[in-house]
């Protein structure tokens, strides 16, 4: 079980939120100075360092330190780093991502506040609690605090001032409990995250993580549509990424109409990539070898899930020699769901023997990555003609550049 501290540490010299707030260390008793034991009185608000705001702290007559629900502030715990995003948290942003009704969400938002429009959002969710890494969800210096408002009157505890950096995305056990306070508006929080998951299986996706196939497979429905006169939006080639068959028929069948011949499509595009293959051959994507060679060293089990049909999969990995490198195989024609449906990866886990929670998946695409998060698991992506958008962003547990790169992350979580 790896534990993450994500408490700020209490000093004289901290950063607090006002001058008036500092703290100040008065020292009763020193061994040093001869008395029998070291005893140090401490002058601090209950909204020192990381902290938690109870209701009170906004709302006449709220729930205190006291009488608070103690799962606000223990249990499963989301947490999504949005430090990246442009200007403040909206509304428009938390609707991109994954929130329930009684979540704790933990948000990782650099400088960035709250804007009342979010706390709003969050309220209609009935979100448990929001912590930040900020020392308040309003802006320094409001006068109205809208945010704290609206989201203690819902009933939503606050805890500010997280140390979320460097801490991966994902869902943690939190423990951050208030200290009993009668009357207690707010209180200094010991903030940790637990990861009691293990690595017991890592699933690959095959055309853009393992082969470097899909700029041709771009290439070729690029080449397939033309004979059609028509075009290949990049946002129809997005959608398209990562589906099976059917379930590519059904978005691209939506997207040109019921008259479109999509048989005569895929045909077309089935030729285009037979003879570039048969041109150019097929290439590895750089740092395969290491992660396969990484996890036969870590003994961690290798199952492949591909959206692929199985005797196209056996074809590709037969010509590159890496049929004898996995331990199982899942493809698109073995389940009836495509991604961003999770089947295909549950099914990957069943076969394997794996607890979802304990599998991590090695994705390229938006659907792949939700359909990975959807079954409980944690996505790694590895993108290839496609970045991650806002929604997958807040999915994934990591973004590595390579293979070779997701190896080393590999190693560590198999030794913590």
């Amino acid at each position: 079980m790896k534990i993450y501290d994500i408490s700020m540490e209490i000093s004289e010299d901290m950063k607090v939120y006002s001058e008036n707030e500092k703290v100040k260390f008065a020292e009763i008793y020193s061994i040093e100075k001869g008395d029998p034991v070291n005893l140090t009185r401490l002058s601090l608000t209950g909204h020192t360092g990381t902290h938690a705001d109870t209701p009170l702290h906004f709302v006449s007559k709220g729930e205190d330190c006291t009488n608070i629900a103690l799962d606000k502030f223990y249990g499963p715990a989301k947490l999504i780093d949005l430090s990246h995003i442009e200007g403040d948290v909206s509304a428009a942003v938390l609707k991109a991502l994954d929130i329930c009704e009684g979540d704790i969400l933990l948000l990782c938002i650099a400088d960035k506040i709250i804007l009342s429009e979010a706390a709003s959002y969050l309220a209609e969710k009935k979100i448990k609690t929001i912590g930040v890494n900020t020392l308040s969800v309003d802006a320094a210096g409001s006068d109205t605090w809208p945010a704290h408002h609206i989201l203690l009157g819902a009933g939503i505890a606050i805890i500010e001032g997280l140390v979320l950096e460097g801490v991966p995305q994902g869902t943690y056990e939190l423990s951050a409990l208030p200290l009993k306070i009668r009357n207690g508006n707010g209180s200094p929080v010991r903030a940790v995250l637990s990861d009691k998951r293990r690595l017991e299986l890592v699933i690959f996706d095959m055309d853009g993580v393992m082969i470097d196939t899909e700029p041709a497979s771009k290439q070729g429905w690029i080449t397939a549509l033309e004979k059609y006169g028509l075009d290949l939006d990049e946002g129809l080639f997005i959608q398209m990424q990562g589906r099976n068959i059917q379930t590519t028929r059904q978005i691209m069948m939506q997207y040109f109409g019921e008259a479109f011949d999509f048989d005569g499509a895929l045909k077309l595009r089935s030729i285009y990539m037979e003879e570039y293959i048969a041109k150019e051959g097929l290439k590895t994507k750089p740092g395969l070898q290491q992660m396969l060679d990484k996890l036969d060293e870590l003994s961690i089990k290798k199952c492949i899930a591909t959206s692929t049909e199985r005797e196209s999969m056996e074809r590709k990995l037969g010509d590159l020699g890496l049929m004898d490198r996995f331990d199982g195989f899942v493809t698109g024609d073995m389940v009836k769901e495509g991604k961003p449906n999770p089947a295909i990866f549950l099914e990957a886990a069943k076969l394997m023997g794996a607890k979802p929670e304990n599998c991590i998946v090695l994705e390229d695409s938006l659907s792949g990555v939700g359909a990975a998060y959807s079954a409980g698991m944690r996505p790694i992506m590895i993108p290839d003609l496609t970045e991650p958008d806002l929604a997958a962003r807040s999915r994934i547990f990591a973004k590595c550049k390579t293979l070779s790169e997701a190896a080393l992350l590999t190693e560590e979580l198999a030794k913590s």
